[in-house]
């Protein structure tokens, strides 16, 4: 996981956010992007059950 200093040097608008507000958007990501994993996953391997 990045830290808050990386992510706010990435998107300086997140400047404007407490370190709470940046973690829990760092968390958000993290969850979309581990949905977007699994389905890219599933869709590539196809479903288990048909």
């Amino acid at each position: 996981m990045f830290s808050v200093e990386k992510c706010r040097k990435i998107d300086p608008s997140l400047n404007d956010l407490t370190d709470d507000e940046v973690i829990a958007v760092m968390e958000n990501l993290y969850e979309m992007a581990q949905l977007a994993m699994e389905d890219w996953d599933r869709k590539r391997k196809g479903s288990k059950n048909p």
